[in-house]
This record gives structure tokens, C-alpha cells and sequence, in this order.
């Protein structure tokens, strides 16, 4: 009988990624045409990607950006 396994990471549990995070939403910001610091950065991680969004870029962001 084969062992069955199961591994579950509930994002930043077992690995901490918060820097591959920042570096992400900074760089996704920057070809936006926003430049957002790190630690304004990295005080939102946690927050889903539309809350996340919201509160560095403001309200109106989306309604700017997206087609």
C-alpha cells in the first residue's frame, strides 16, 4: 500500500515569501506606471488581490486601468 500524503501550505505558513510578494506587486505597479516603496508594500500583504490593489493604488485605479 502507497503512504499517502498530504501537504498543505496556508500562503506564508512553511515558506515565508512576503519578499517574492512585494517584489512582485512592485513590479507589477512600476509597468502601471505607479511606484509604490516596499513598505508600503509589504504593511498590505495579506489582503486579497482586489483589497490589496485598492489600498495601495486608491479607489479609482481600476476603473482607470482595466478594459
Amino acid at each position: 500500500m502507497r503512504p499517502i500524503v498530504l501537504l498543505l501550505d496556508i500562503d506564508g505558513t512553511l515558506v515565508d515569501n512576503t519578499a517574492q510578494h512585494i517584489a512582485a506587486w512592485r513590479e507589477a505597479f512600476a509597468v502601471s506606471g505607479l511606484e509604490v516603496d516596499d513598505e508600503t508594500l509589504r504593511r498590505q500583504i495579506g489582503k486579497g488581490g482586489d483589497l490589496y490593489v485598492e489600498a495601495i493604488a486608491g479607489e479609482q485605479w481600476e476603473q482607470r486601468h482595466v478594459a
